[in-house]
């Protein structure tokens, strides 16, 4: 049986809490069921949100002043919500976060603060997110208005309302048997390799209802931005 909140992440990369797609708010409003993980130097951004963790994990090398004295009252108060991790490891700090919200049953990941900063850690933080839907969850990477999902041998409804760009990538080699509807551009039993941009700068379309992204085998990143329909790169 699933938790019933969300385990909401706030990781030490770029911060810009401004879209939700399910919610079209800012920074989520939490609920007593949610579980809010400080990761490391997020904590920073939660201390600028005015709001307290429930739990604080990392190896702290990326915190100090402000940050580091609320920990240390926090962990003299709390000591069961820290977990201080090795430098050396085997896993980021985001990974842990993540598996510790995976063992307390929560099926909803919503992470901030996972993109920008070091591309290697944004990269592996997409490779999280697989991680995650493997497990049977929904994981919801946000940067300002752009949020990001993984999605594996299944149909996908994007979130009622939702009106903007949606980018399909491979994250496998290829997907398989791809079915695009209620797009601009729809495809049907079609194939992208991770080497094609095939799935680039869909739109939505007011007035046909939620686009609906289907992949019979392969795993894919859904990269939702909205209201950004005339910005091309």
């Amino acid at each position: 049986m699933s938790a019933p909140g969300r385990c909401i992440l706030v990781c030490a990369g770029e911060f810009d809490p401004s879209f939700d797609p399910r919610e079209k708010t800012h920074f989520p409003s939490l609920s007593k069921e949610d579980l809010l993980i400080a990761v490391d130097g997020g904590l920073r951004h939660i201390l600028d949100l005015g709001l307290e963790p429930d739990l604080i994990l990392g190896d702290f090398d990326s915190i100090a002043g402000r940050e580091e004295e609320y920990l240390e009252r926090f962990e003299a108060q709390r000591p069961e919500s820290v977990i201080r991790l090795p430098v050396q490891k085997d896993e980021t700090d985001s990974e842990k976060a993540v598996m510790i919200g995976l063992e307390r049953g929560f099926a909803r990941f919503f992470i901030y603060g996972a993109l920008g900063g070091r591309f290697d850690h944004s990269f592996s933080n997409l490779q999280m997110a697989l991680k995650i839907r493997r497990k049977g969850a929904r994981p919801w990477l946000f940067l300002g208005r752009t949020a990001i999902t993984v999605i594996e041998n299944e149909t996908f409804r994007l979130p009622e309302g939702f009106e903007g760009t949606v980018s399909l990538c491979a994250l496998s080699d290829r997907l398989e048997g791809v079915s695009i509807r209620n797009m601009k551009y729809e495809l049907s039993d079609a194939v992208i390799a991770n080497d094609s941009s095939l799935g680039i700068s869909n739109e939505t379309v007011p007035g046909n209802g939620p686009g609906a992204f289907s992949i019979q085998k392969g795993a894919g990143i859904l990269i939702l931005t909205e209201h950004l329909h005339n910005i091309h790169y």
